[in-house]
């Protein structure tokens, strides 16, 4: 007769599961909020955004993305929206 084990139960595996979880859903987050942010960007400054921006601020705290976010929808350049977090190498912008 097999036995059953139920993961999902488990005291010892559910803290893991739960924190795997917990980080999967705020890289999620985070993945979405700085696709945002580029789509915004592209849309208000075209060709100075840097290339592989969503990238570049996916590693950044949501509460940073949000405030980059607020910043995009009304900052003069795509310098004054990403300020200290604005990629160190740009795309050429003649190209």
């Amino acid at each position: 007769m097999p036995i059953t084990v139920n993961v999902a139960d488990s005291k010892l595996l559910r803290e893991p599961i739960d924190r795997a979880r917990t980080e999967g859903e705020a890289k999620g987050e985070a993945k979405g909020k700085a696709a945002a942010i580029e789509k915004i960007l592209q849309r208000r400054f075209q060709r100075d955004v840097p290339a592989g921006l969503t990238d570049h601020l996916v590693g950044l705290a949501v509460p940073t993305l949000d405030l980059i976010f607020d910043q995009s929808l009304t900052a003069g350049s795509v310098e004054d929206a990403l300020g200290s977090y604005m990629p160190a190498k740009t795309r050429d912008l003649n190209g």
